[in-house]
């Protein structure tokens, strides 16, 4: 796999520009401001799409239009606003990744890879959109084991990506599998040289860790409550059955009831 990069397009760079405009209106709440420059980004991004659709520079454009909508998703205060923009900002990146993940060449490339992870990611955590977000987290994961070895970051372990996966799992109320994904992860030959491994691994490890226990915590949680609930019902049950001999006993004694 080749390891130089195509020097971007003109338009590509006049993009990256007005994307940098537009975080710069998002720090000063500038809503007009950044509307104006997204509209900018749309119409090049339209052109690009015209001219040469399904390309890598296409998929780049929508990538880079996409992080200036969720840009200007965080400027307004109306939650309701917020979340549309989000929406339309991720149906960009899903088609940006799409893209990449259609083109041969494009799959073979770290970029790639990550592309598809931040994707999913945002869609697990951010969106609870767990069906799509796994979705693109395990397409993510089989692409970068696909990888030459030379291609890959030596310092990645995975542990961000198994963390999505079983996040997603526990959102669509599948902790088995969940709890499979980071037992796996969390094994003595993955943490057992922890001590070396870089601050994002030890984060993730930490994130792993951390799920797996929320999960074994609601669990028993559960189990208590419906033993509780199982006992609650039980002696419910028994008052009742006593209740009724006690009155079936106390008819039984009654001079009025004999002949």
């Amino acid at each position: 796999m080749s390891t130089t990069k195509k020097k971007p397009s003109a338009q590509i760079e006049q993009i990256k520009t007005l994307f940098g405009k537009v975080w710069e209106r998002e720090k000063q709440k500038d809503t007009l401001g950044a509307n104006d420059l997204e509209q900018q980004i749309a119409k090049i991004v339209g052109e690009i799409a015209k001219s040469n659709p399904g390309s890598a520079e296409h998929a780049e454009a929508l990538h880079f239009h996409e992080c200036a909508i969720l840009s200007l998703a965080r400027i307004p205060t109306d939650r309701k606003e917020r979340a549309q923009l989000r929406y339309a900002a991720y149906a960009l990146g899903i088609e940006s990744v799409d893209i990449q993940l259609a083109d041969k060449k494009l799959r073979k490339q770290l970029g790639t890879v990550f592309h598809a992870y931040n994707l999913a990611i945002d869609l697990i955590v951010g969106e609870k959109r767990y069906e799509e977000g796994l979705k693109y987290m395990l397409i993510s994961k089989r692409l970068f084991k696909k990888l030459p070895r030379k291609a890959r970051p030596s310092n990645y372990k995975l542990f961000d990506t198994n963390y999505g996966i079983a996040k997603a799992y526990v959102g669509l109320g599948k902790s088995d599998k969940a709890k499979k994904v980071l037992r796996k992860q969390l094994a003595p030959k993955h943490v057992s040289n922890a001590s070396q491994f870089a601050w994002h691994d030890l984060r993730g490890l930490a994130k792993c860790a951390e799920l797996l226990a929320a999960i074994d915590l609601k669990e028993r949680r559960d189990n208590r409550q419906a033993l509780e609930k199982a006992a609650a019902a039980k002696q419910k049950a028994e008052a009742k059955t006593a209740g009724k001999e006690g009155k079936e006993q106390a008819a039984g004694n009654d001079p009025t009831n004999s002949k």
